[in-house]
């Protein structure tokens, strides 16, 4: 990544995007993350369906709209880098169901599972739920984006991979950048959680009708902050805790460590 590094900043003082060098640093990602089978093109176009950021499809391209809307080139990088990290954690989402099929379908039913294994095999059944009412009620879908499972989990990967890569892209090392970082990463983890009239709190994952809910969901092994990411149900405390944190923009020490450990 190094010879994009002056690159990239040279395009960021012209104020101009460079289409060509986007597409080279997101190529140099996706090896880097061992996709190349899933992913064949970059698209940047102005034509996708409006209020969309990106698109994946199965034919291994990701399309990006360039119609960010903003003129401000820093904040525009940033855009593009989360629509790029967003699309590429649905393509580890669908990688992830592959390897449902390819692997654990195909165990022998005496095979001791790990915990880890269980905590992954709940994550990809929730994935494939996500999908299935995405393919069937695509008005729900368009309505609800952000409540569903994948978007979810796909908006938080999105700001946390986006914002760690540009991060260690340029060194950047200030207490400023961290407070902002925390407050998106705790937004996008409560979104869409919200309490009731009755007092009750209501996740997103329980928005949406799912045909296939069942008590695996609310009885697996995931913990708070894999519930958090997914947007599965939580306890109402823990909920009014992070949320208070971030209105109040205080953090503790190591705020990601907090969270995975919450």
């Amino acid at each position: 990544m190094e010879e994009y590094r002056r690159d990239l900043i040279n395009s960021i003082c012209a104020e101009k995007f460079d289409r060509e060098l986007f597409r080279a640093i997101s190529t140099e990602i996706i090896n880097q993350l061992n996709l190349s089978d899933y992913i064949k093109n970059i698209v940047l176009s102005n034509d996708l369906n409006k209020g969309y950021g990106g698109s994946y499809s199965y034919k291994g391209d990701i399309a990006i709209n360039e119609n960010q809307g903003t003129s401000d080139i820093i904040t525009y990088y940033k855009a593009m880098f989360f629509t790029l990290f967003h699309e590429i954690r649905h393509i580890e989402q669908y990688k992830l169901i592959d390897k449902y099929y390819n692997y654990y379908s195909k165990l022998p039913k005496n095979h001791v599972y790990t915990l880890e294994e269980e905590k992954e095999i709940t994550k990809i059944h929730v994935f494939i739920i996500s999908n299935i009412i995405k393919r069937k009620n695509k008005r729900m879908y368009k309505k609800k984006h952000n409540l569903f499972s994948i978007e979810h989990d796909a908006n938080y990967y999105g700001y946390l991979d986006s914002s760690n890569f540009l991060r260690d892209f340029f060194s950047v090392i200030s207490t400023k950048v961290d407070i902002l970082k925390n407050f998106y990463l705790l937004s996008f983890l409560i979104d869409g959680y919200k309490i009731k009239i009755n007092g009750k709190l209501k996740s997103p994952y329980e928005q949406i009708d799912y045909q296939f809910r069942d008590n695996f969901i609310e009885n697996n092994k995931l913990s708070n902050y894999e519930r958090l990411i997914l947007g599965l149900p939580i306890d109402k405390n823990l909920y009014a805790e992070l949320d208070h944190m971030r209105l109040s923009l205080k953090f503790p020490d190591n705020f990601e460590t907090y969270i995975k450990n919450c």
